[in-house]
């Protein structure tokens, strides 16, 4: 298997902080690339990163990459992180589709902060109010305990780094004290401190 990714990229990071929890990252090529990559495009015609390449299969959202992933680690006779059939299935998934969307607002806000042209105050605006709003009610329960991660951890886990990393004026911890907590015990563990970008 071979990975495309970008060391500042959180939807990579969501991927790569996957394989190397479940040390499946033995099993994966670490490819740096940009979207602008002409082999990567020869891959993905999108440009879109990451990309997971297995054999003929490409694979370029990072959820369904992890998800594929996931079937690895439990034919490998580990539980699934998706958690599949537990009754808290859906408030995680809901969890990781609220992180997903804060992390959203967080990229497209950096791309317009970085635009050389004149900046949309209104949509600027309108992504930092996403951002405050969606951790505001992000209940940490469902990103699971340091001894239990879940796929949602990896989501969640990988929109506060990135908070931390582009949009550290935010300061979302005077928002969610819970969640801060959550993520301090977080930040300590391996596959994080491995995955975190350059400086």
């Amino acid at each position: 298997m071979q990975l495309y990714y970008s060391q500042t990229s959180p939807f990579a990071r969501k991927v790569t902080m996957l394989l190397h929890y479940t040390g499946l990252i033995d099993q994966c090529e670490l490819v740096l690339t940009t979207f602008t990559s002409e082999e990567l495009r020869q891959k993905n015609p999108l440009g879109k990163i990451p990309a997971l390449v297995k054999d003929d299969l490409v694979l370029t959202e990072s959820d369904l990459i992890n998800e594929y992933l996931d079937d690895f680690w439990a034919l490998e006779g580990n539980l699934s992180l998706l958690n599949r059939g537990s009754r808290f299935y859906y408030l995680e998934r809901k969890a990781a589709a609220q992180a997903n969307g804060v992390l959203e607002a967080a990229v497209q806000s950096m791309f317009e902060s970085k635009r050389e042209t004149e900046q949309s105050g209104h949509w600027l605006a309108r992504w930092k109010e996403a951002m405050q709003k969606g951790l505001t009610e992000l209940d940490v329960k469902y990103c699971g305990k340091i001894k239990k991660i879940n796929m949602t951890s990896f989501t969640v886990a990988a929109t506060l780094g990135y908070l931390d990393f582009r949009h550290p004026q935010l300061n979302w911890r005077e928002w969610n004290s819970e969640l801060a907590n959550w993520f301090d015990e977080i930040s300590q563990q391996a596959w994080f401190i491995q995955t975190k970008p350059p400086c």
